[in-house]
């Protein structure tokens, strides 16, 4: 008896170890904070210019500011201090991280992992997603075009329902822009905009002035194109620029034939595409009036508004007392993941706006009064929580049906509850609908309907899969979809461990790797008998170092109809047999796809007909590929593998 309880003590401390999300997987709900690394900040020079010193005092302000509110999670943090002529300020950065040796330094600390980063920032006198209008930008006032405030497309307001930027209490009372996927809190005395519109008489009027500092422009452009003492080079400006004088004539009549045209709406605001950045690229037709919108965009808030900033504050931005301060980031909800989510959090609800404007608009009300973030101790429990998540060390839901013996995996979603996201699996919180175990009508047990817009992937695979196995699994859909298509997803092994830090790295293909891909889709009765039946099962292998490959495409692939699968028969059982690296798939325990079938990706006879010898795989990995996902949902269950 007591050997019993020994051996059940040892099976469960077992689990308790090996039941644990891998580090990889911790990283998303994993405090990282700020790499101690200073590389990329390494543009500001000591100087001893009275105005730039003050502007490195305002960086090492706004670092230290930024620093206190926000503690990287998911990710490691970065800035790069800025320090320009009429503009200065922090860039930050929060980036990807793998414990993978490529990403870590000598003593195993994060590094970067390269172009994996989200930008968010917080500058001086300056402004994101504005275009300059070059020609008109020869004087002290800067001309540019902005997209209205609330321009989004119909997917990012998708995304942000639900979530308040506006009417936050933490920025209600400043200037605040949205532009598609980016929040922009502006900062500047009295609350007052520095940005003027321009009226369409006004731009008309500074592009007929522009056009001499234009020719010279031109003139230079030419020379420089043409360059040379010859003869045949004194020639070939002389003949380019005398068409580009012709041109500048044209140019002229064409500001004069639109102030003609808009002689009663020279007041109105301007709206202008300053993708155009010469006066003769512009005006370059008569037949397409700059100036409209046509009622679709304008419906959209597709178009781009003209402002200016006046001379006057142009000249103070050269100075050491910020004229307005921007902070931007992209918007990014829960469903975006950890990482992106407590970043555009931290910038909305804890950056402490009402400090700032104080310390550079009326100082005395926050004299002697040190930086604190604002909503401190929400910001300090939410870290909290990240920090004592994995403390106490949660264990693998073992699964209520019995296995047989020598069955290596096995997943029937019967230790989880009804409603809640899968145990055991793990997948990024971005996407348009969740993972949630249920109950389909008419079908026995506990099945997984998979969400849409991320992949999911087992956390307990306990070691690579047996090189020569059997999968085994259940897929259904809903019954009678009005679609060609209903339930259709993706099983995808992989021979590597996942990085789950990057949420494609399913399908990534590693050297001396192989990736398989199953795909099972289910078809519409109606076109039971006919070319247009979409049932399908298919199989995809790709492999590195390549072996088969076709016009620079690397891989194998069969594919055959799914005559079992349907809006009648929406529930099939998959068989997947991996011998000697050869595959064969089989539905409802008949043989659809053989070793045979098969080919190249353009159709050529492959070299190699399986798995290379001595793979295994050692990641599972399920994608919802459902044409309409919000119509008809796709369930999986009873999910098994075994030793061959």
């Amino acid at each position: 008896m007591k050997k019993h309880f020994i051996l059940s003590l040892l099976f469960s401390v077992w689990f308790s170890v090996h039941a644990q999300p891998s580090k990889e997987q911790r990283i998303q709900d994993s405090v990282i904070g700020w790499w101690s690394n200073t590389r990329f900040d390494r543009f500001v020079k000591p100087t001893n210019d009275p105005v730039q010193k003050r502007r490195i005092q305002i960086d090492d302000s706004i670092v230290s500011w930024v620093k206190k509110s926000y503690t990287p999670v998911a990710g490691l943090g970065t800035y790069v201090r800025q320090l320009n002529k009429n503009w200065y300020g922090v860039s930050f950065d929060v980036w990807n991280v793998s414990h993978d040796k490529m990403w870590t330094d000598e003593k195993g600390q994060f590094k970067p992992i390269s172009e994996e980063n989200t930008t968010f920032a917080l500058q001086v006198n300056t402004l994101p997603s504005v275009v300059p209008i070059d020609f008109l930008n020869h004087y002290d006032a800067y001309y540019f075009t902005w997209e209205p405030d609330g321009y989004m497309t119909e997917q990012t307001a998708q995304r942000r329902k639900g979530y308040e930027f506006k009417n936050h209490p933490n920025v209600k009372q400043f200037i605040t822009r949205i532009t598609n996927g980016q929040n922009c809190v502006i900062l500047s005395p009295g609350n007052k905009s520095p940005f003027v519109e321009v009226t369409i008489g006004e731009f008309l009027d500074k592009a007929e002035e522009s056009l001499e500092k234009e020719k010279q422009k031109e003139r230079e452009r030419v020379n420089n194109t043409f360059s040379g003492s010859h003869a045949g080079a004194i020639k070939n400006r002389e003949d380019v620029w005398a068409q580009k004088e012709k041109q500048f004539q044209i140019c002229l009549s064409r500001i004069n034939k639109w102030r003609l045209a808009y002689k009663n709406k020279l007041s109105q605001p301007a709206t202008f595409d300053a993708n155009q950045q010469t006066l003769l690229l512009a005006f370059n037709s008569d037949n397409v009036d700059p100036f409209e919108v046509r009622e679709i965009e304008l419906s959209r808030k597709q178009y781009k508004s003209v402002y200016k900033i006046p001379a006057e504050v142009s000249v103070k931005c050269k100075t050491d007392q910020p004229q307005w301060i921007t902070a931007w980031w992209p918007f990014n909800g829960a469903n975006d993941g950890t990482q992106l989510y407590e970043m555009s959090t931290a910038m909305l609800e804890n950056i402490n706006y009402s400090y700032i404007y104080n310390y550079f608009f009326a100082p005395e009300k926050v004299k002697g009064i040190s930086y604190k973030p604002a909503n401190e101790e929400q910001l300090k429990a939410r870290l909290a929580t990240y920090r004592n998540k994995y403390r106490s060390g949660a264990v693998e839901v073992v699964n209520k049906k019995q296995t047989p013996s020598g069955t290596f995996f096995f997943e029937d979603f019967s230790g989880g509850s009804v409603g809640t996201a899968p145990p055991n699996w793990y997948y990024f919180k971005t996407g348009t609908s969740p993972f949630a175990i249920t109950k389909p009508e008419g079908l026995e047990g506990n099945w997984l309907k998979l969400g849409f817009g991320r992949k999911i992937s087992s956390t307990y695979l306990k070691s690579s899969v047996p090189q020569n196995f059997k999968l085994e699994f259940d897929v259904a859909t809903d019954k009678d979809f009005s679609g060609r298509s209903g339930g259709s997803m993706e099983l995808i092994l992989n021979t590597e461990k996942l990085n789950q830090t990057n949420q494609n790295q399913e399908e990534r293909l590693f050297n001396n790797g192989t990736v398989m891909k199953i795909t099972v889709a289910s078809g519409n009765d109606a076109d039971l008998e006919n070319n247009n039946f979409r049932g399908l099962l298919k199989v995809n292998i790709n492999s590195s170092p390549a072996i088969n490959r076709e016009n620079f495409e690397e891989g194998i692939t069969a594919e055959k109809p799914l005559r079992d699968f349907s809006s009648k028969k929406n529930k099939v059982h998959i068989t997947l047999l991996v011998k000697d690296g050869k595959v064969s798939v089989f539905s409802n325990g008949n043989l659809i796809i053989q070793p045979a079938d098969f080919k190249m990706k353009y159709g050529g006879p492959c070299q190699l007909c399986g798995i290379p010898n001595g793979r295994s795989f050692a990641s599972l990995t399920l994608n919802n590929i459902t044409n309409n996902d919000k119509e008809t949902g796709v369930y999986i269950s009873n999910i098994k593998i075994v030793k061959e």
